[in-house]
Order: C-alpha cells, then structure tokens, then sequence
C-alpha cells in the first residue's frame, strides 16, 4: 500500500470516529429527552409546591447568541414520597427568552405542581414531563452518525476492484 493510500485510510478513519463520537453525543441527548418525555409520563404523581424559579442564558456560538439567545428556564419544588420530603429541578433548554417566561409564568413560586416522580428513585422527578421534536432530531442525527461511521470503516477494510496497469513492455496485468 502506498503512503498516499495510507494517508487516505487514516482520514477516512479519523472521519468515521468523529462520526461515532457525534452519533454517542447525539444519542445521549436523545436519550433524555426520551426518558423525560416518555418514561417519566408513567412515573407515578404526587402533589408538590413550586419553590423558585430562574432563567439561565445559555453560552453558545458568538454568530448563534447574537441572531437569538437561548436561555433555560429552571423550576425548583419539592414534593412528598412515603412520608420522606424531596426536591426537584425541572429545566428546558434551548428556549428562547419569552418561551422560558411564559413557561415560568404558569408555575408561580407557591403554586401547587403534579411532579411525577421514579418509584425506584423517589428523589429523581419531572414535573410537566414533554417529549420534543429536538429528541427524535437528535435520534435520527445519531443514527445517521453512527451509520455513517460503520460505512466508513467498512470501506477501509473492503478490498477494491481490480485495475489494469500497463507493464514497461506495454502488457495490461490486473492489481489490487
């Protein structure tokens, strides 16, 4: 194999590894916005109280927070599980800054919530658990990532076609 063929399967390979780790980042988030959206819509409810809230600006690319900052809004409450007091961070991200207010403004501090809460980790709870288009765009980027990783690798290790060369007396013979 020559250095320059070599050199070409060293960034194809390079280009598959970024590939998979941005499918495992990707993934990762899709994940929780899985868990939260799907999984924590059956966790059991109990009635808790709105302890605070804050928004939070979110530190992202110069060109993407000067065209539209993004915030988090976060809402803290607790709430009680089998006689044992608990507390809880509900956060959206990615939001813009009069989505955070006007989701804050329907959950006052003092305000009763519904938080559904992991009957196997009563201290893990969600309270207005939603499932957002950005888990599935995220599910499907992973995917894709990881796909295209897997088809990079294999082309670094599937053998070519055969080519002809002409030989110095003229004579066509065929190379892998």
């Amino acid at each position: 194999m020559t250095t320059q063929a070599m050199k070409q399967k060293g960034a194809l390979l390079l280009a598959a590894l970024g590939a998979a780790l941005a499918g495992a980042f990707m993934g990762r988030e899709a994940c929780g916005g899985w868990r939260e959206g799907v999984t924590a819509k059956s966790w059991p409810t109990v009635q808790g109280v709105v302890t605070h809230q804050k928004t939070l600006q979110e530190n992202r690319g110069v060109r993407e927070s000067r065209d539209r900052p993004k915030v988090t809004a976060v809402l803290g409450y607790r709430y009680v599980v089998d006689a044992v007091e608990h507390t809880g961070e509900t956060r959206r991200t990615g939001l813009a800054d009069y989505e955070a207010r006007s989701w804050l403004d329907t959950h006052p501090v003092g305000q009763a919530v519904e938080a559904h809460y992991d009957p196997s980790q009563p201290g893990e709870s969600v309270v207005d658990p939603v499932f957002r288009v950005r888990t599935i765009l995220f599910a499907g980027g992973a995917v894709l990532a990881m796909l295209g990783a897997v088809a990079l690798a294999a082309s670094l290790f599937m053998k070519g076609g055969r080519t002809a060369v002409k030989t110095s007396s003229g004579t066509p013979t065929a190379e892998n």
